[in-house]
């Protein structure tokens, strides 16, 4: 199969498993606020955000790294061997992890939780640590570029250990059982997934010895991680400090709303990684051009008609999903935040580049300035604009990321923007935005009926402007009938 059609594929999966993934709260959230109430709600969220930071520190960022480094290994025997030498260290990391957070659950309980009788939940959640080793073995089938498998292992990861445990609180079993639900499921795909990976590559001897390098390149992404949390709850701490609960919420449902647009940007950059790694590897360096510039093209493509509906849209979905006084300011905030993701969008796609050439301190180094200057900038404009203002301060946090991402990504690997298409796709963008805003839609199906009408209006536009290039109609025409065609 041709190398694009099947990386085009392979980001049409990510995207519905993304869609299906974002359901999820929806679906979900009525039954676990209903059935386990307000405090042990709290508890349940506390101990996934608690699990995912001792997660994300046991991890050293080696998830990354066996993306980076194993993706071009074609010899099983020595992919193999490495694969489970990062498993081996990784099962020693987290088994630590979940001893400490046992041992100092009471102090947890007392402290962080809020809730003294939160212990045997603790206790019981870190458990969930060793068999985050679930999460190493997705990673397995991004790096062998199996996607749909990669895809229903995560979906079941998901809504596999949700649905159980909705299956338990129906059946009048309380927060224990959600933890019970997760580990259960957690082990199930385990198994499966080391079932699938021994018959793909066999089991060769673990050396912890070669673990080194990985380390380097994976430890400075642990800060970049935890930075980049800081850099998405900071906004909201100093508007709760120099406003309101109220502000935060307006200002959080408004934000969330903008964030749809990362569901374009995890679909491409999942699936973008390990092939990228290998084409680099392998001295490819016109399909690694041809990779990122593409990226960055359908990126846009879906991003900037996205964000001016957004924008246009704002105000009646967050009414209908909320009430009215969510809706003050909330078509500034939205539109200024999704710029801000499409900022985003592009600084990590361009970040890839350093990815490619082993330079993850400077990508690190490049969240951790902007998480500080994220907080500073917001103490600066948040008394001045109130929530404006903070969603100013991230979108220029962002085009700083993104431009100094650039800058230290030329020398490598210059990746270009066509500016015609751009162009052509802001006004297509534009055009659909006037029409929606004279709709003026109503209501939920109104809604969907609507961004139905734009997506048509926008992509008739683009057609009609020709700014698609012919091998582009042809190849996208071939992922029907499951033709070759080669881009250029």
């Amino acid at each position: 199969m041709d190398i694009y059609k099947k990386f085009t594929k392979d980001v049409g999966i990510v995207g519905i498993t993304e869609i299906i993934m974002k359901l999820k709260p929806l679906i979900f959230l009525p039954i676990f606020t209903k059935t386990l109430g307000a405090s042990d709600y709290g508890v349940y969220t506390t101990l996934i955000v608690t699990i995912t930071f001792f997660g994300t520190i046991s991890s050293f960022g080696l998830g990354a790294s066996i993306i980076r480094f194993l993706s071009s290994e074609k010899d099983k025997r020595i992919l193999s061997s490495k694969f489970f030498s990062v498993c081996s260290f990784l099962s020693i990391t987290s088994i630590i992890s979940a001893f400490l957070m046992f041992i100092f659950a009471e102090t947890l309980a007392n402290t962080v939780f809020g809730d003294p009788g939160s212990v045997e939940v603790i206790r019981i959640g870190s458990l969930l640590l060793p068999l985050s080793f679930v999460t190493t073995f997705i990673d397995y089938f991004r790096i062998r570029r199996q996607m749909l498998t990669f895809s229903l292992v995560k979906l079941s990861d998901t809504l596999g250990s949700i649905g159980l445990a909705v299956v338990f609180l129906l059946m009048g079993y309380g927060l224990l059982h959600v933890i019970y639900a997760f580990i259960i499921t957690k082990i199930i795909l385990i198994i499966i997934s080391l079932i699938l990976i021994l018959k793909d590559i066999g089991l060769a001897r673990p050396n912890l010895m070669i673990v080194g390098p990985y380390l380097k390149f994976g430890l400075p992404l642990v800060l970049g991680s935890l930075s980049i949390s800081i850099l998405n709850v900071g906004d909201r701490y100093v508007i709760g400090f120099m406003m309101s609960s109220v502000a935060v919420g307006i200002y959080s449902v408004a934000y969330n709303l903008a964030n749809v647009l990362l569901f374009f940007l995890h679909a491409i950059d999942t699936a973008l990684l390990a092939p990228l790694s290998k084409a680099y590897d392998e001295s490819k360096m016109h399909q690694v051009k041809n990779y990122l510039s593409y990226s960055m093209k359908y990126f846009l493509m879906f991003s900037i008609p996205a964000t001016i509906g957004l924008a246009i849209l704002s105000p009646v979905i967050i009414r209908s999903l909320t009430t009215a006084e969510f809706v003050d300011g909330s078509m500034a905030i939205t539109t200024i935040v999704a710029l801000s993701n499409i900022m985003y969008g592009l600084y990590l796609i361009n970040v890839s580049v350093l990815f490619l050439i082993k330079r993850t301190t400077w990508s690190a180094s490049l969240v951790i300035v902007a998480a500080i200057a994220n907080i500073f900038l917001n103490i600066l404009l948040v008394p001045v604009l109130g929530i404006v203002g903070s969603a100013i301060a991230t979108l220029i946090c962002f085009t700083g990321q993104f431009i100094a991402a650039s800058i230290l990504s030329a020398p490598y690997i210059k990746i270009s923007i066509d500016p015609v298409f751009l162009s052509k796709s802001i006004a297509a963008a534009s055009l659909m935005g006037i029409i929606l805003y004279f709709i003026a839609p109503k209501g939920w199906v109104n809604i969907v009926l609507a961004v139905l009408l734009g997506a048509g209006i926008y992509f008739g536009v683009l057609f009609l402007l020709k700014a698609f290039k012919k091998t582009e109609l042809k190849f996208f025409k071939s992922l029907i009938k499951r033709q070759e065609v080669i881009l250029d």
